[in-house]
C-alpha cells in the first residue's frame, strides 16, 4: 500500500513541514483513552500504538504526495473528501502489523546499529569525536515535536523493516523477458457480448430417486460428516464481576481523596488568542502597534483587518499547547499581550483573555467517583491475588471443579460446540476459550489464559464428539437437497450444450448468444470488460481471458447460465512498448501475502472519538 512509508520513515522527520498550527497537535490530548488506546494515540495494533502525531504526519505526507502527483495544491477538506486521511491511517496499521511480526519474532537490533543508523541520517547531532550533542539532539527533537522514545521507536523500526525485507523479500524481480506479457494481460482490455439467462425459463426438472440419491450420499460422504463438538467448562475471571463485593468506608475515602488531591484539581486554565507571523519584523510590526490594547474583541479585530492569521483557544490547559507558546501564555497577565515568540514554524504573538485558577474539587463532588476506583483497584488486586493462588493448585493437581468450590468461583458451560462457532461481540471472549479448548487434551485443568490486561479463564474440556458422518436417516432432506441442486446443475449444462450442438443450423457459432437471446426473449448485452471488471461473475471474467475470440463461454449457478463471447481484444501497444524496459519488482505482492497472513489474529482497535476530532479540523 504506499510503499513510500516504509522506505522513508525518516526522511518523515526530516523533510516534514507542520502544516497545522502549534497548538493543534497538543490539544488532541484532552481526549480521554478509550478501548486500552492512550488518550493520544489513534489506534491500536496488537501491542503497537500510534500516536496523533504520527498520524497527523503522515496524512501531511501522503497529502503532498498526492499534490505532486497532481501538480496542484489540494485543501484538507478536499484531500478528506478522496480519503486520504483513511490512506495514511492504514498504512500506519499495516506497518504496525509488521512492527507485531518483528515483536513476536524478536527481532531485536543492537543498539550500536541504531546509533549508526541515527548518525547516517543526522550527523548534526554528533560531534568528531561520535559523541551526541546534547543541545543538538534536544533542539532536533523540539523542532520534530517527538521525544527521545519516540525517535528510538522510528529507528528501530527502520533498521528491523531494513532487515527483513533484505532477508526475505528485497531485488525479487519478474525475468525481463516475460514483463510484455503480464503488462499485456493485466492492462488489455475485451469487447464481449453476454447474456443472463435465469435457469427458470428452461423449465427444466429434476425427478428424485431414492437409488440415486443413496448414491449420492454414499459417495460423497465428506459432504455430510458432523463436526467435532466438545463440551467445555470454565471459570471468567473479570474484575469487574467482583466490584459489588466490596464494601467502601467513609474512612477509606477520605484517605484516598487526600493521598489524590492532584487527581481533583482542575488545573488552572487559560483563553487566549494566538497571532501567527512568518517574519519577525512583521510579528514586532503588529506588537507596536496593538501594545496600547488591552482589549480582546479590538485586538482581534485588528488582525482581521490586517489580515493577521490567528488562532483562539479557550480554557486550554498548559499541557494541551506545545511548550514555547505556553511558557508565555502561562507567564503573563490577564489582558496582557506577549513579546515576540520565536517558533519552530514561525513567530508568535499571545494575548490572555481569560484565567481560571487551579481548583480542587469538593470531596462530595468526586466521591462516587472514588468509591468506583477504589473498588476497581481492589477487585484489580483481589484477581492478581487470586490467579497466584490457583497457579499453585493447579500445580497441585487440583481439577476445575476442585478450583471452583475451594475458591467459591462461578463456572460456566459450553455444551457441545464446534471450533467454528460463532459468538456475540460482548461474548467475544469465548471465541478465544474455543479456540484453546480445541488444542487441549480433554479432563485436565489448563492454565490461566489472560485475555487482556485484567481478564482472565481456565479451562477443562469434559467431553469430545468426533467428527462423524451423520446417519442417512436423519439427514435425508438434506441429502436429498444437495443432490437435487447437482443434478440440476448438470441438466442445465446438458440442456444447453445439446441446444448448441443441435441447433447449428439455426445459427453460426459466433452468434449462439444471440441465438438463446431471441430464443428465451433475455436481451444481450454488449461491454468492455477488464481483468478488475464487476459485471460479472470473477469466474466468467477469468474463463473469458482464458479464451481466443469469438469462443463461447458459460458458467453455470442455481438460479443462472451466464453465456460470453469476446468479440475483439484491445491491447495498447503504446503502453507495452513503454512498460517493456520496466523491471516489475514483486516486493509489494509478497509483502501483501506476507500481511495478509500475519494480520489474521492481530487485534486492531482505533479512537474513534480522537480520529473524527483530528479530521474534523481538515
Amino acid at each position: 500500500m504506499l510503499s513510500w512509508i516504509r522506505n522513508s520513515t525518516i526522511g518523515i522527520i526530516l523533510a516534514f513541514i507542520f502544516m497545522i498550527s502549534l497548538f493543534f497537535f497538543k490539544s488532541s490530548s484532552r481526549f480521554s483513552g478509550v478501548l486500552g488506546l492512550g488518550a493520544n494515540n489513534v489506534a491500536k495494533v496488537g501491542e503497537v500504538q500510534i500516536s496523533n502525531v504520527e498520524y497527523l504526519r503522515t496524512y501531511d505526507l501522503t497529502k503532498k504526495q498526492f499534490n505532486q502527483l497532481i501538480g496542484s495544491e489540494i485543501t484538507d477538506k478536499e484531500a478528506k473528501g478522496i480519503g486520504l486521511d483513511k490512506n495514511a491511517l492504514g498504512a500506519l496499521i499495516n506497518k504496525a502489523i509488521f512492527e507485531n511480526e518483528y515483536i513476536n519474532n524478536e527481532l531485536l537490533i543492537d543498539d550500536k546499529v541504531i546509533a549508526s543508523i541515527t548518525q547516517n541520517y543526522i550527523p548534526s547531532i554528533y560531534d568528531s569525536n561520535n559523541n551526541i550533542i546534547s543541545d543538538n539532539l534536544k533542539s532536533f527533537l523540539i523542532d520534530q515535536n517527538l521525544n527521545l522514545e519516540e525517535f528510538i521507536k522510528i529507528i528501530n523500526y527502520e533498521a528491523q523493516n531494513n532487515f527483513y525485507e533484505n532477508s526475505l523479500i528485497q531485488n525479487i524481480k519478474y525475468p525481463l523477458n516475460i514483463n510484455d506479457k503480464l503488462n499485456q494481460y493485466n492492462n488489455h482490455t475485451r469487447d464481449i457480448t453476454y447474456l443472463i439467462l435465469p435457469t427458470e425459463k428452461l423449465n427444466l426438472e429434476v425427478v428424485e430417486n431414492e437409488e440415486s440419491i443413496t448414491k449420492f450420499y454414499n459417495n460423497n460422504t465428506n459432504l455430510f460428516m458432523k463436526p467435532e463438538e466438545r463440551t467445555i467448562e470454565y471459570i471468567y475471571l473479570n474484575p469487574n464481576d467482583f466490584i459489588k463485593d466490596f464494601i467502601i468506608y467513609d474512612d477509606d475515602i477520605d484517605q484516598y481523596y487526600n493521598n489524590n488531591k492532584i487527581m481533583f484539581t482542575k488545573n488552572e486554565t487559560r483563553s487566549f488568542i494566538q497571532f501567527n507571523f512568518n517574519l519577525e519584523s512583521e510579528a514586532e510590526d503588529f506588537f507596536y502597534e496593538a501594545s496600547n490594547i488591552n482589549k480582546y474583541n479590538e485586538l482581534k479585530k485588528l488582525a482581521k483587518n490586517k489580515n493577521i492569521r490567528f488562532q483562539e483557544l479557550i480554557n486550554a490547559q498548559k499541557n494541551e499547547i506545545i511548550e514555547v507558546i505556553s511558557n508565555n501564555v502561562f507567564s503573563i497577565n490577564k489582558g496582557e499581550l506577549s513579546t515576540t515568540i520565536n517558533g519552530p514554524l514561525g513567530y508568535h504573538l499571545v494575548f490572555v483573555q481569560d484565567i481560571k485558577p487551579a481548583k480542587l474539587a469538593n470531596l462530595d463532588t468526586v466521591k462516587e467517583i472514588i468509591v468506583t476506583n477504589i473498588k476497581k483497584e481492589r477487585s484489580s488486586n483481589y484477581i492478581q491475588n487470586l490467579i497466584s493462588e490457583i497457579d499453585e493448585e493447579i500445580l497441585n493437581g487440583l481439577s476445575l471443579n476442585e478450583i471452583k468450590n475451594k475458591f467459591s468461583l462461578k463456572s460456566e458451560l459450553l455444551n457441545n460446540v464446534t471450533a467454528d462457532f460463532k459468538f456475540s461481540n460482548e461474548n467475544k471472549y469465548k471465541k478465544l476459550i474455543v479456540e484453546k479448548a480445541f488444542k487441549s487434551n480433554p479432563n485436565i485443568t489448563s492454565d490461566i489464559i489472560e485475555i487482556n490486561n485484567d481478564s482472565y479463564f481456565l479451562f477443562n474440556v469434559s467431553n469430545i464428539n468426533i467428527k462423524s458422518l451423520e446417519k442417512y436417516e436423519d439427514i435425508k432432506t438434506k441429502v436429498a437437497e444437495k443432490w437435487k441442486n447437482k443434478e440440476y446443475l448438470i441438466l442445465v449444462e446438458k440442456y444447453i450444450e445439446k441446444l448448441e450442438n443441435d441447433d447449428k443450423s439455426k445459427f453460426i457459432q459466433s452468434s449462439f448468444v444471440e441465438y438463446i437471446s431471441d430464443k428465451y426473449n433475455v436481451d444481450f448485452k454488449n461491454t468492455t470488460i477488464d481483468k478488475k471488471s464487476d459485471v460479472l461473475p470473477v469466474n466468467l471474467i477469468n474463463s473469458i481471458y482464458a479464451n481466443n475470440v469469438d469462443k463461447i463461454v458459460k458458467l453455470y449457478d442455481d438460479k443462472n447460465v451466464y453465456l460470453a463471447k469476446t468479440n475483439s481484444i484491445n491491447i495498447q501497444k503504446e503502453s507495452t512498448s513503454i512498460n517493456s524496459d520496466i523491471k516489475v519488482n514483486v516486493n509489494d505482492e509478497i509483502r501483501a501475502m506476507i500481511l495478509k497472513g500475519i494480520s489474521k489474529n492481530i487485534v486492531i482497535k482505533t479512537n474513534d472519538d480522537l480520529l473524527n476530532s483530528l479530521t474534523s479540523s481538515m
